[in-house]
């Protein structure tokens, strides 16, 4: 089966029923720009990965997700620039079992939430600034947490019109936090040098977004690109709205 998606038109053309969820083999022609009998002709090599309904719309079967899901996985962790930094197959097994990677979100939760109660520390989406309001700290953290899943959660079903990977995504985003929490480091350590502060706060919302993209990516089926420009959409919201606040 993987060699029928050597040819690039009916990878493409699986790539297509995997976001649209369905299609008609116009509308497959017109995105490809090749006629009509070509996509026939694909279509008909791709029996068992596509399946065709009684509108005369064109579907992948579960063969065809999983098959294009594996194929996605391999072109990141081999092709893709981003792929190369980080040992993409290693986590990709991991997401695959969120279940196995719940404790660790919970106990690094707890960790970031006791180090912003007791370092006077109030977390926002990809950064933190110093409070002394304990009370609101629980509204804050909880807050922030549910609305990037709701973001990632809502941009990734308006893209692939499909459901699953939530706990997948949960667990993405407590890990993500593991790199911001880098930045709580500098004035525990008692630095007090500007550029050290800023330094460690960009390299803490890179990796972040790095690791929340891979998160996204595997587990609702958008492409890490993509996701990683959802992240810096919501980092740009951040900085654009607590500036105003402070102005």
């Amino acid at each position: 089966m993987k060699d029928v998606l050597k040819n690039p038109h009916r990878r493409k053309i699986l790539e297509i029923l995997y976001n649209r969820k369905t299609a008609t083999a116009k509308e497959i022609s017109e995105e490809l720009r090749i006629g009509i009998p070509t996509v026939y002709y694909h279509l008909e090599l791709m029996r068992g990965l596509v399946v065709k309904s009684s509108r005369g719309e064109f579907a992948a079967t579960e063969m065809g997700l999983a098959l294009y899901r594996e194929a996605l996985k391999e072109e990141m962790s081999t092709k893709s620039t981003v792929g190369r930094l980080v040992p993409y197959l290693v986590i990709a097994r991991q997401v695959s079992s969120p279940k196995r990677l719940l404790p660790m979100s919970i106990a690094i939760g707890v960790v970031e939430y006791l180090i912003c109660y007791f370092q006077y520390f109030r977390p926002y989406l990809f950064s933190y600034s110093r409070s002394i309001d304990f009370v609101s700290l629980p509204l804050y953290y909880l807050s922030n947490v549910l609305l990037l899943f709701a973001v990632l959660e809502v941009s990734s079903y308006a893209l692939t019109r499909r459901v699953g990977g939530e706990l997948a995504l949960i667990n993405g985003i407590m890990f993500s936090r593991i790199p911001l929490m880098l930045v709580l480091l500098v004035p525990i350590l008692g630095v007090s040098y500007a550029p050290v502060s800023i330094a460690t706060l960009a390299l803490g919302q890179l990796v972040s977004i790095l690791v929340l993209s891979i998160f996204t990516s595997l587990s609702k089926g958008v492409r890490q690109e993509v996701a990683i420009i959802i992240c810096l959409i919501m980092l740009y919201f951040e900085i654009l709205l607590y500036t105003s606040l402070w102005l």
